[in-house]
């Protein structure tokens, strides 16, 4: 969540094991669920988009009683703390 936040993403998913999705609400997350229920490899997967935000990303802290962030940032940033790549290739959502 933190990392989609500093590079300007603010829509996430995929295929999603259906546990996965009572957690992440309890996270705070926006889940959307976009299609039906199938069996992958024995789970019960559907495929899902959260929305990426603040409150999301102080869902999760919370949850995990984190107060600062965990990334390891490698390779080189801009003054904002964005990487070169999200700068050519512009942010989703801009």
């Amino acid at each position: 969540m933190e990392y989609c936040l500093g590079e300007g993403i603010n829509q996430i998913g995929g295929i999603q094991e259906l546990y996965w999705l009572r957690p992440w609400k309890r996270f705070g997350w926006v889940v959307h669920v976009v299609g039906e229920p199938s069996e992958i490899d024995g789970d019960i997967c559907v495929p899902a988009y959260f929305g990426v935000s603040e409150d999301a990303l102080n869902g999760v802290r919370r949850r995990a009683s984190l107060d600062h962030s965990i990334l390891v940032h490698r390779g080189a940033r801009n003054s904002q703390g964005r990487s070169p790549l999200s700068l050519a290739r512009g942010s989703v959502g801009d």
